[in-house]
């Protein structure tokens, strides 16, 4: 009985220390401008190449989301972990990133916009153009 009061003791500080952090850190900074009268929302992905669809079911941007917004004739800086993420198995080695009107988002239903494809802009980068870009997506995109 005094063992098992011990191991249980001894394993309590264990329990609630947890798990090592298993989150990636941030290995990118991905910087949008946005020239445009335009509110936009960004969604990126790195498994959909060379699919150019809408996937996500269901609107993505919930009102948290929303606070990230890329506000019109401004800069936002995004830091990511796309280095990272573009490197694993499962990543096609190509970033789509949507860009969508917040106005659209907000007025449209979400399956509407996936059928009629109200992105305002979609990119296709390997992280080799990226790193080309300097990490800079441009809205509208500079001819």
């Amino acid at each position: 009985m005094k063992y098992l009061k011990f191991s249980l003791i001894a394993l309590i500080p264990f329990i609630l220390w947890g798990c090592p952090d298993r989150d990636i850190p941030f290995d990118s900074t991905v910087i949008f401008i946005n020239n445009s009268d335009k509110t936009l929302l960004d969604y990126c992905r790195d498994n959909y190449y060379p699919d150019t669809t809408i996937q996500v079911e269901g609107n993505v941007f919930d009102d948290r989301i929303k606070k990230f917004t890329i506000a019109p004739h401004s800069v936002r800086r995004k830091q990511t972990s796309w280095r990272y993420e573009m490197k694993q198995p499962y990543s096609t080695g190509v970033m789509t990133i949507f860009l969508f009107d917040m106005a659209v988002v907000d007025s449209v239903p979400w399956e509407k916009i996936r059928e009629d494809y109200l992105v305002a802009k979609r990119y296709e980068y390997t992280l080799a153009q990226l790193d080309s870009l300097n990490w800079t997506i441009v809205y509208p995109p500079e001819e």
